[in-house]
């Protein structure tokens, strides 16, 4: 059974939930896509942002006898490499697991070592995909780091888990990858599991990062200090969804964030998030979007009225699947549906820079390697399907 290496290399640590939850490892399988462009060697992206209106960059793994990690410079419009740009292998890095961009001259990407031992964070410059110049990837000891979002040009937050599971945070700044001075690592309590898998910041002031509870019953989110990294003073962690495990969070405004996931039977969950306190946005509630759904890994908002949500089928292999979502009451889009788009594999990541249209990365499978498809942001489908 061929699985997408990179992906369940990096949550590994998925294996008990998925358990828990009656999935199975064909959630990995890929299968033949068609990419906007060739990114060999690249095997995936996990990861993709954007730095300007038509400047983008994805982030995954090459799999060798050596897991590297890899960027590429992406053309926000067609989805293939920038002109002249081919992907970048990033020394030091095992895999990359997600970036965010906070300005047009840098970008920050967060993964794991290539023992997997370790977390990785590395500036990048989105122009080329290459290193920041003078700049090196940085160690963060003894965790591995799943997402990243950036909350100002001055810091960013990464989540992950360190080896009993927990979940953790990091305040980084985007210029170098190095933990803020006088910050630390922190550990949430009451997460574990998978740990914190995502995180968006709606503002300079705020940040919400969603995983698995302790006890690995609950998809959860909590309020973060972008600062520090700390739980917001007067929060805690809130377990919003007893349907899966969130993975996945966008915010649309300071007021709203829609957060995704998987669960029980195979149907995605979706649940609007309170980005001030990690509780379910008032009046909302959580919802399964799905039996078709097999598994949404990533989401993106080009509005207040609309996210595009995307992942798998819970096929062997699996296939590419897109889903316009209303972040206020985590609906599907009225009159439209699940797109399930064939050709494709599965997506991990998507960014939306307008109304019009989104960007989806992710895997062909086989021997297509790294992927991208660009997606009508209200509809979920191919511009020309």
């Amino acid at each position: 059974m061929a699985i997408v290496c990179s992906r369940a290399q990096r949550m590994s640590s998925f294996l008990t939930a998925l358990t828990l939850f009656g999935l199975g490892p064909a959630f990995f399988m890929a299968s033949p896509a068609g990419a906007a462009g060739d990114f060999t060697p690249m095997t995936t992206f996990n990861g993709v942002a954007c730095a300007s209106a038509s400047q983008c960059i994805g982030v995954g793994d090459v799999a060798s006898n050596v897991d590297l990690g890899a960027a590429a410079a992406l053309n926000l419009v067609s989805g293939a490499e920038s002109i002249g740009r081919s992907p970048q292998l990033i020394r030091s890095s095992g895999f990359l697991n997600g970036v965010s961009c906070p300005s047009r001259s840098a970008c920050l990407a967060v993964g794991e070592s290539p023992d997997g031992t370790s977390g990785i964070a590395v500036a990048l410059n989105p122009s080329t995909a290459m290193v920041r110049r003078g700049q090196a990837p940085h160690i963060i000891s003894s965790v591995i780091m799943a997402g990243v979002a950036c909350a100002s040009k001055e810091w960013c937050l990464a989540v992950g888990r360190d080896p009993s599971g927990s979940g953790v945070v990091a305040a980084l700044s985007p210029a170098t990858g190095a933990i803020l001075r006088g910050q630390r690592v922190q550990t949430i309590p009451g997460t574990g599991g998978v740990g914190l898998e995502g995180v968006a910041c709606p503002s300079a002031s705020l940040c919400v990062a969603v995983g698995e509870n302790s006890s690995r019953s609950a998809g959860v989110a909590v309020a973060l200090d972008p600062a520090t990294g700390a739980i917001r003073h007067g929060q805690g962690v809130h377990s919003v969804t007893h349907k899966g495990i969130l993975v996945g969070i966008a915010c649309p405004s300071t007021e709203l964030c829609l957060s995704v996931g998987w669960g029980a039977g195979q149907p995605s969950v979706v649940v609007p998030i309170d980005p001030g306190t990690g509780t379910l946005a008032k009046g909302q509630r959580d919802r399964s979007v799905s039996a078709r759904t097999g598994m949404l890994t990533a989401v993106s908002c080009p509005s207040v009225s609309l996210c595009l949500a995307v992942g798998n089928d819970a096929g062997d292999p699996s296939v590419g699947q897109a889903v316009p979502i209303d972040p206020t009451t985590a609906s599907i889009v009225t009159h439209q549906g699940v797109q399930t788009l064939r050709g494709s594999g599965p997506f991990n990541a998507v960014v939306c820079r307008s109304t019009a249209q989104c960007l989806a990365a992710g895997s062909g499978g086989g021997s297509a390697g790294a992927a991208t498809a660009v997606l009508d942001s209200a509809t979920g489908r191919r511009p020309d399907g």
